[in-house]
């Protein structure tokens, strides 16, 4: 079941009742280790570029909050921010954002790659797809900035939310 396959960032709006009504886990903050690599999972809102959390270098910290999305290295590690698919600031559009074979890739809703990083090379172990972001969709599970962004992603994903909403 996909309800198995989510993990969930918990938002700066989100109540003790959103938790009760959803079948997975939203959490604060969550570590990740997809292909070698180490993910920092947070919503932003304590955890991000300016206040970083606890990272080893090369590890990879991912938020939302800001709704401004990023793919960048940085000093020691790489800052990913999905942005947001309803209140996009700085000018952005509308995003979510895919992990796929070693890449992160920023995506708007007419399928166009707005920001790409590569952040590892030349895998060759099992296919990876990860998506990235909130969801506006009433039919999906969730509330405030932990609903689950996965209907584009059209195939078996795990899934991590960081985006505000």
């Amino acid at each position: 079941e996909m309800k198995n396959q989510i993990y969930a960032v918990r938002g700066n709006c989100e109540a003790e009742v959103d938790q009760m009504v959803l079948e997975f886990p939203v959490l604060a903050d969550i570590d990740l280790a997809i292909d070698d690599l180490t993910f920092f999972a947070t919503h932003g809102h304590v955890y991000n570029q300016d206040h970083l959390p606890p990272l080893m270098a090369g590890d990879i910290l991912i938020h939302g909050h800001t709704h401004v999305l990023k793919a960048e290295k940085r000093d020691g590690y790489i800052l990913l921010n999905p942005g947001s698919v309803s209140i996009p600031k700085e000018g952005n559009p509308p995003t979510y954002a895919i992990y796929e074979d070693g890449i992160f890739s920023i995506r708007d809703f007419d399928g166009n790659t707005v920001k790409i990083i590569p952040l590892t090379s030349g895998l060759d172990r099992h296919r990876n797809l990860v998506g990235f972001g909130g969801c506006q969709n009433k039919d999906h599970i969730g509330g405030g900035s932990s609903r689950v962004f996965n209907s584009a992603l059209n195939a078996p994903a795990d899934s991590i939310c960081t985006s505000s909403i």
